[in-house]
């Protein structure tokens, strides 16, 4: 092979040898300036992604908590505004003597006993547990009955208050024989009925339905 050609063959390995150089240049400068920067945003992407759901988790979670406190509040509600309606006793203008009378009046006359007088005895407080941080939320409202009747009629009388309100106490009884009336006896009770601390306590929950309902 002459010199001449020999020369040629050097030229061509040469221009192809920078060729692949000059392609490598673009890879690399590709790689460094467009490839590389999208893998590590791609990364990234992904670490957030990954603790946005993770987050989302967490919140839903807590919604789902939060819905069944929620729930368990509205239930708790409801139960304390049936109870102060059917078993707490509401005063009509500072009165509460005016439905006790008539109650015991018509629990006495279902019962066939006598009623002679009653009378109010005040309202106690009962002393908080030392170990409950919050305050009495109810107070009691003290009767005094004395009636005149039979032990059967008697027995009538305490079963009918005890079935249709387990809340009220009757904290004390006395029976006196009547030895001129022997079927008849003289019957003193000591009545407590339960009443609200304050009248925030009974407007609060006697609007507590309406309160919950507009929440919801």
């Amino acid at each position: 092979m002459s010199d001449s050609g020999s020369a040629v063959n050097n030229d061509k390995i040469k221009y192809i040898f920078l060729g692949v150089l000059g392609v490598a240049a673009v890879v690399v400068a590709l790689y460094l300036v467009v490839v590389g920067p999208m893998q590590t945003k791609k990364a990234t992407m992904k670490t957030e992604l990954e603790e946005l759901n993770t987050n989302l988790d967490r919140a839903s979670v807590k919604v789902g908590r939060m819905q069944t406190i929620v729930e368990r509040k509205t239930k708790q509600h409801e139960e304390i505004y049936n109870i102060s309606e059917r078993y707490i006793l509401h005063h009509q203008l500072g009165n509460y003597f005016i439905q006790v009378k008539e109650y015991l009046s018509l629990v006495a006359l279902d019962s066939e006993i006598q009623i002679v007088d009653i009378l109010e005895s005040g309202i106690d407080v009962y002393p908080k547990p030392a170990t409950r941080k919050s305050e009495n939320s109810l107070k009691l409202y003290n009767v005094r009955l004395n009636m005149v009747g039979g032990l059967h009629s008697l027995i009538k009388f305490l079963k009918y208050i005890e079935t249709d309100n387990s809340y009220i106490v009757v904290s004390s009884v006395r029976i006196t024989s009547n030895e001129s009336t022997p079927g008849h006896h003289k019957i003193s009770l000591n009545i407590l009925w339960p009443i609200w601390e304050n009248d925030e306590l009974l407007e609060k929950y006697s609007n507590l339905l309406e309160e919950d309902i507009n929440e919801n």
